[in-house]
């Protein structure tokens, strides 16, 4: 399996994880509904937001640090 075609496993997988937890939804002080897992300080939307732009380009040292903490949050 080649790099672009983990970043895409590791899409869909977050994809995947979204649907079986959309109960999971916090409210932020905006009063906007976030998808929020416990293993990331992050919420669902800027995680995957990462995912994407770490996605483009050369896979460097720092993107693949970011692309596997985010794999192992929503493995």
């Amino acid at each position: 399996m080649d790099a672009e075609d983990k970043k895409k496993l590791l899409q869909i997988t977050m994809i995947r994880w979204a649907e079986n937890n959309s109960t999971q939804r916090t409210m932020r002080s905006d009063n906007r509904r976030i998808l929020q897992n416990s293993k990331s300080e992050n919420s669902w939307q800027d995680d995957f937001t990462l995912v994407l732009k770490n996605s483009r380009g050369k896979l460097t040292k720092n993107k693949k640090r970011v692309l596997n903490q985010i794999w192992n949050n929503y493995k």
